[in-house]
């Protein structure tokens, strides 16, 4: 597989893997047609959400923004 063509769904994925702390392991399973331990994934996904709702929450204005704005803000902002 390769990144080169930044359309395809594998570059796409590939690129969706930064910033868990197990990308480089990930994106080599990937790349080698491995599987990906879904638990492990799990994990890892949802510590970046907890950092990135970490990061919405510091926005403050919770009554004029709700969680889902926010996350919003926060995803287009990286």
């Amino acid at each position: 597989m390769s990144t080169v063509n930044k359309k395809g769904w594998s570059a796409g994925f590939l690129d969706a893997l930064h910033g868990l702390e197990r990308s480089g392991d990930f994106q080599h399973r990937v790349r080698t047609l491995q599987t990906i331990p879904v638990s492990e994934f799990f994990v890892d996904v949802r510590k970046r959400l907890k950092s990135i709702w970490s990061q919405v929450n510091q926005l403050g204005n919770e009554n004029q923004t709700d969680k889902a704005a926010k996350y919003l803000l926060c995803l287009l902002d990286r």
